[in-house]
């Protein structure tokens, strides 16, 4: 793996994917849409990609602060985060105000 980074090489034979064909069910087999294709890629690709996600997961990481599109960080748990960041500072007495945006009408 480290000769691959070096080298900055990843020999053609490892590129190789085989292709199964299963047909689906209650289709016709002959028809090309109701056949389900899996890649199997060459067992080192798919080692060597493992180990290169290892390596720049951590050069990747999104900030503590974000918590959707992250594993084990979903909105929900932001929005526990923020109530009892509101809680506390309404124990205090302080008054917190918020401003709540959804992108998601724009992006669809």
């Amino acid at each position: 793996m480290n000769g691959v980074l070096r080298t900055r090489h990843f020999l053609g034979i490892w590129k190789t994917i085989r292709v199964i064909v299963i047909p689906m069910a209650g289709k016709d087999f002959r028809l090309a849409s109701s056949q389900r294709p899996i890649m199997l890629p060459f067992h080192i690709a798919t080692l060597f990609e493992c180990v290169m996600l290892q390596r720049l997961y951590s050069h990747l990481t999104p900030r503590q602060e974000q918590f959707g599109f992250r594993s084990g960080h979903s909105t929900t748990l932001q929005l526990a985060r923020v109530l009892h960041y509101m809680i506390l500072e309404h124990n205090r007495g302080i008054c917190t105000d918020g401003v709540f945006l959804d992108i998601e009408y724009f992006a669809t």
